[in-house]
């Protein structure tokens, strides 16, 4: 019975990376897409001294399957020395994707 158990658990905390690694690849890819979208909110806010990170977040569950993801883009400074403090993000671009991945629209803010 122990053995069970232990090749059941094995098993699911093999099932738990992959998911958990294939997520994490999906939201680099979801990221990547966007920024190309976002491509010209990005251009007209960059400034020397700042960078853009992405963050995704779903916003909703599709019925049919699929999520509706926004990613916004956010100006922060880029800091060398350590510690760095870190300033409030400025939001820069918004992404929505549709349940199917598409593009729904993009924002400058």
């Amino acid at each position: 019975m122990k053995k069970l158990l232990t090749i059941a658990f094995l098993f699911c905390m093999l099932l738990t990376t992959k998911v958990t690694n294939a997520q994490s690849q999906n939201e680099n890819a979801l990221i990547g897409r966007a920024r190309g979208a976002a491509h010209e909110c990005l251009q007209a806010a960059r400034e020397p001294g700042y960078e853009f990170i992405g963050q995704s977040q779903t916003t909703s569950i599709c019925f049919a399957g699929g999520f509706l993801t926004t990613v916004t883009f956010y100006k922060v400074p880029v800091c060398h020395d350590e510690p760095c403090p870190r300033p409030i993000a400025v939001p820069v671009a918004e992404v929505n994707f549709g349940c199917d991945g598409q593009i729904l629209s993009v924002t400058c803010k």
